[in-house]
């Protein structure tokens, strides 16, 4: 089943929480500040953001241990937030490759922007297919990303990641591992996929979700790099 997705026009920013507590929340507004400058969206100040994130917060029920806060932007310049339950993922994924790219070249390219139609288009045709995400290419045919998610993989036994020119979004997570871990990024062909050993959905809310299968074929499980993430994160819940 696939949740609901907020509609609307202007950009918005998922975060996960632990115990009520974001993290990274600092890299997530400023992450908008630049999308919202990108697109001429006006946007409240950081603090203005974070004040009503920790009021929003402070209302979340000693039972909620895993959440999702979700900080939509309006073209306005008003913006709201929804605070609710997150189920991590369980077992790893199985990926399809899709045939709907990504244009690197428009506007809202690398920006988590709204209406999100054509992500959760392609996450429902993969849940359609039998498989749980996808690799998204671009207008030249390199791999960009996933519906939802940056994608690292490991190739000749080294991680690389999709360099920003492919169109894939900034995400923070992998902003956060390309500075702790030794993973490359770079240009990834198509035909680096049939190399790919390894690979991961990288996201906020997944941290690392390692992928079982690509288009039928098995993949190794390598679960080092994610304890190696979730390790640096144990330490800081704002880096």
């Amino acid at each position: 089943m696939i949740a609901e997705f907020p509609e609307g026009d202007g950009i918005f920013e998922s975060l996960k929480t632990i115990g009520g507590v974001p993290f990274a929340l600092n890299r997530h507004i400023a992450r908008a500040t630049r999308s919202a400058v990108i697109l001429g969206i006006p946007i409240p100040n950081i603090e203005e953001i974070a004040f009503a994130v920790e009021a929003l917060l402070d209302k979340t029920p000693d039972t909620l241990k895993f959440g999702r806060l979700r900080i939509r932007f309006h073209r306005s310049g008003e913006f709201d937030l929804v605070h609710e339950t997150y189920h991590p993922w369980t077992r790893p994924a199985t990926l399809t490759i899709f045939n709907r790219p990504i244009d690197e070249t428009a506007p809202s390219a690398g920006i988590k922007a709204l209406p999100f139609t054509e992500n959760m288009d392609c996450l429902k045709l993969a849940r359609e297919e039998g498989f749980d995400e996808g690799v998204r290419l671009n207008l030249q045919g390199v791999v960009a990303e996933s519906a939802t998610s940056n994608l690292f993989l490991k190739i000749d036994d080294r991680w690389v990641t999709p360099n920003l020119a492919s169109g894939c979004l900034p995400g923070i997570t992998r902003e956060l591992a390309l500075e702790w871990l030794d993973i490359q990024e770079r240009v990834v062909t198509q035909d680096d996929l049939a190399d790919a050993e390894s690979i991961y959905l990288i996201s906020s809310l997944k941290v690392a979700q390692p992928v079982s299968m690509l288009e039928g074929r098995t993949l190794e499980i390598d679960t080092q790099l994610r304890q190696e993430l979730l390790d640096r994160m144990s330490h800081n819940s704002n880096p």
